[in-house]
Protein backbone atom coordinates (compact mmCIF):
# COMPACT_ATOMS: atom_id res chain seq x y z
CA UNK A 1 0.00 0.00 0.00
CA UNK A 2 1.32 3.40 -0.96
CA UNK A 3 1.41 6.31 1.58
CA UNK A 4 1.15 10.10 0.10
CA UNK A 5 2.31 12.56 2.84
CA UNK A 6 2.38 16.39 2.25
CA UNK A 7 0.10 18.66 0.09
CA UNK A 8 -0.87 17.68 -3.12
CA UNK A 9 -2.51 20.26 -6.16
CA UNK A 10 -4.95 17.96 -7.27
CA UNK A 11 -6.72 16.97 -8.85
CA UNK A 12 -5.62 13.23 -8.51
CA UNK A 13 -6.32 9.53 -9.09
CA UNK A 14 -5.19 6.93 -7.49
CA UNK A 15 -4.15 3.73 -9.26
CA UNK A 16 -3.12 1.92 -6.39
CA UNK A 17 -4.39 1.22 -2.69
CA UNK A 18 -3.34 4.25 -0.68
CA UNK A 19 -3.27 5.75 2.65
CA UNK A 20 -3.32 9.57 2.32
CA UNK A 21 -1.84 11.37 4.99
CA UNK A 22 -1.63 14.70 3.50
CA UNK A 23 -3.73 17.33 1.59
CA UNK A 24 -4.81 17.41 -1.21
CA UNK A 25 -6.40 20.48 -2.81
CA UNK A 26 -8.73 18.97 -5.50
CA UNK A 27 -10.72 15.64 -6.16
CA UNK A 28 -9.34 12.29 -5.63
CA UNK A 29 -10.33 9.46 -8.06
CA UNK A 30 -10.11 5.91 -7.09
CA UNK A 31 -9.77 3.44 -9.82
CA UNK A 32 -11.56 0.33 -9.62
CA UNK A 33 -10.15 -2.23 -7.04
CA UNK A 34 -8.70 -0.14 -5.11
CA UNK A 35 -8.61 1.67 -1.65
CA UNK A 36 -8.13 4.52 0.02
CA UNK A 37 -8.09 5.42 3.48
CA UNK A 38 -7.95 9.05 4.04
CA UNK A 39 -6.51 10.01 6.99
CA UNK A 40 -5.89 13.97 5.59
CA UNK A 41 -7.94 16.23 3.93
CA UNK A 42 -9.58 16.71 0.53
CA UNK A 43 -10.61 19.77 -0.60
CA UNK A 44 -12.95 18.50 -3.23
CA UNK A 45 -14.44 15.00 -3.74
CA UNK A 46 -13.70 10.99 -3.46
CA UNK A 47 -14.67 9.28 -6.69
CA UNK A 48 -14.96 5.84 -6.50
CA UNK A 49 -14.95 4.14 -9.74
CA UNK A 50 -16.43 0.02 -10.07
CA UNK A 51 -15.54 -1.67 -7.08
CA UNK A 52 -13.32 0.60 -5.71
CA UNK A 53 -13.75 1.60 -1.97
CA UNK A 54 -12.86 4.54 0.72
CA UNK A 55 -12.06 4.81 4.79
CA UNK A 56 -12.79 8.13 5.58
CA UNK A 57 -10.94 9.10 8.91
CA UNK A 58 -9.94 12.68 7.96
CA UNK A 59 -11.66 15.10 6.40
CA UNK A 60 -13.65 15.73 3.15
CA UNK A 61 -14.81 19.15 2.06
CA UNK A 62 -16.81 17.53 -0.97
CA UNK A 63 -18.64 14.32 -1.73
CA UNK A 64 -18.06 10.61 -1.82
CA UNK A 65 -19.28 9.64 -5.44
CA UNK A 66 -19.91 6.22 -7.18
CA UNK A 67 -18.91 6.39 -10.57
CA UNK A 68 -20.21 3.92 -13.05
Amino acid sequence: MQVVRGNVEGPITLEADTVLRGNVMGDVTVRPGCRLELRGNVMGDVVLEGNATARIKGNLMGDVVQAR
